[in-house]
């Protein structure tokens, strides 16, 4: 049977299944009606909004950010780091730096970044850096302190309920990238000493990473 004459028998045949419809909805006593699509206005908007246009490159890459060596090298005040722990899963990227010979001996300073890659899904485009921000900002924020004294991205301030003894963590959101810079003297120097320390590390580390 060829497409033409297929297309003549199926034609009746819909017919007759169309008719049928109406005529059991007319005896059942309702108004048969044809099914329509859903309305889509009213589902939930998604978060974050979607940029519009898509949005430009992102400022810091992961295969262009410098490992932990590299920002050594920058920063000679910091010690010789243990090896560069990287990760990187659906456009979010992690590297830790431990600038110490061991975390048992001496002062010793914990660098960790989350980079966001531009996401492009069915629904819109998001930009990294609103990724960033999104997550920089999600609660709870309880225990956060806003710290003034640096002008290093948009936003920075101090964990207050880091929970480790001795120590300071300082965070910096800066485009898509999530900073946080940890000191640990290992002895108890006093807080804002602890974070005058952690303020000069934290400036020069944040010179160093800056894209060429």
């Amino acid at each position: 049977m060829n497409v033409d004459s297929r297309r003549a028998w199926v034609r009746p045949v819909v017919g007759l299944v169309i008719a049928a419809m109406i005529f059991v909805g007319g005896c059942s006593g309702k108004r048969y009606t044809m099914p329509v699509s859903p309305d889509l206005t009213s589902m939930p908007s998604f978060e974050p909004t979607p940029s519009d246009p898509p949005p430009g490159p992102v400022k810091y890459g992961l295969w262009t950010f410098k490992n932990c060596s590299e920002i050594q090298q920058a920063v000679p005040d910091l010690s010789s780091p243990l090896p560069t722990a990287r990760s990187s899963h659906n456009g979010w990227h992690t590297q830790t730096c431990d600038f110490t010979v061991s975390k048992d001996h001496g002062p010793y300073v914990t660098f960790n970044v989350e980079l966001h890659e531009n996401w492009q899904a069915w629904h819109g485009n998001y930009s990294g850096a609103e990724l960033a921000e999104k997550d920089f900002n999600r609660p709870p924020l309880s225990g956060k302190e806003e710290e003034t004294s640096l002008n290093l991205g948009s936003q920075a301030r101090w964990d207050v309920d880091l929970g480790v003894s001795n120590s300071c963590k300082l965070e910096i959101l800066d485009e898509n990238a999530e900073m946080f810079i940890t000191y640990y003297p290992l002895q108890d120097i006093g807080s804002e000493q602890c974070r005058e320390r952690a303020r000069t590390i934290a400036k020069q580390i944040y010179d160093a990473v800056q894209p060429q």
